[in-house]
């Protein structure tokens, strides 16, 4: 990151409109360089992975609302 070397890292970010999932951060693969995150890689899911991380998703979402966050 500080050479500006723009390396493809997992971090968390602030999904919005991927995959249809919105306002929750998420660990996701991030193309990184010094000024911080220049984009976040699409990942090609198959249907039964894409349902997973959807539904995963939601279960997060769910419970950062049930305790108040």
């Amino acid at each position: 990151m500080l050479l500006n070397e723009n390396s493809v890292l997992p971090v968390s970010v602030l999904i919005e409109d991927f995959y249809g999932i919105n306002d929750v951060y998420l660990s996701l693969p991030a193309v990184v360089n010094s000024a911080g995150i220049r984009q976040v890689q699409r990942i090609d899911f198959n249907e039964k992975e894409k349902n997973a991380f959807v539904n995963s998703a939601n279960i997060l979402k769910s419970l950062l609302k049930e305790i108040g966050i």
